[in-house]
């Protein structure tokens, strides 16, 4: 999986952190990276939705800019919810998915 660089502020200082990229494909691997990325740097609601625009190519970038032209974002767990809704009803169900979806609820 491709990564990003994706930059943040943390406290009064910017850093930039690598990030996977999302095209839709593979989701749950992507959330589930995602979410040991933001946990390793303590992320706020607001640096998680701007990582993932960053990241997101293809299928997602595209789905992402329709979504928030209409209806912007207003937490990281709506942005999951909404993602997974859209991209994962082709995905055929893992051992993981259970585990795995568990973490894109709004708590993580």
């Amino acid at each position: 999986m491709n990564r990003g660089l994706v930059p943040y502020k943390s406290g009064p200082e910017v850093r930039k952190i690598k990030m996977p990229l999302c095209d839709g494909e593979n989701l749950i691997v992507w959330l589930n990276q995602a979410y040991h990325c933001f946990a390793l740097h303590e992320m706020n609601e607001v640096s998680k939705l701007r990582a993932a625009r960053i990241c997101s190519i293809g299928a997602a970038e595209i789905w992402l800019q329709t979504e928030e032209r209409d209806h912007p974002f207003k937490s990281w767990g709506e942005f999951k919810l909404q993602l997974s809704l859209w991209f994962t009803e082709a995905e055929p169900p893992t051992p993981l998915s259970p585990i795995l979806l568990h973490q894109t609820g709004n708590n993580g």
